[in-house]
């Protein structure tokens, strides 16, 4: 029972964190607006947005170490298979692009060989 109680509050736990995460965004997105868009609540705006990055905060420490790592490793994985999958058609084309470049340079030889032999 006890275990029960600690995985629920440990996904609770990781719940409010992405949502105070998530929605930091939101609310600075709001203090910013507010502090560029009236002059009499200036500082409210600021207040506002520095409250959000309190909550940026707060919620990657709910969220957690391992829950932070395992979202940065899965970030750079896909990143690296992005990056191979890219540079793979990149060698793939200039591999083409080089083999068209020979097969061009040699027809032209053997047309010039033609002509030249065609014209004498």
């Amino acid at each position: 029972m006890q275990a029960n109680l600690k995985n629920f509050l440990k996904d609770m736990k990781l719940w409010v964190g992405v949502i105070l995460f998530a929605s930091s965004f939101i609310l600075g997105k709001f203090g910013m607006i507010l502090f560029f868009a009236s002059s009499s609540r200036r500082w409210f705006g600021l207040f506002i947005y520095l409250f959000a990055w309190f909550m940026l905060f707060l919620g990657i420490f709910f969220v957690g170490k391992e829950t932070m790592d395992f979202i940065k490793a899965h970030f750079h994985r896909k990143v690296d298979e992005t990056v191979k999958t890219h540079v793979g058609y990149a060698k793939t084309a200039v591999r083409k692009t080089h083999e068209h470049i020979k097969r061009t340079h040699e027809y032209f030889k053997k047309i010039g060989k033609k002509q030249s032999t065609t014209f004498k």
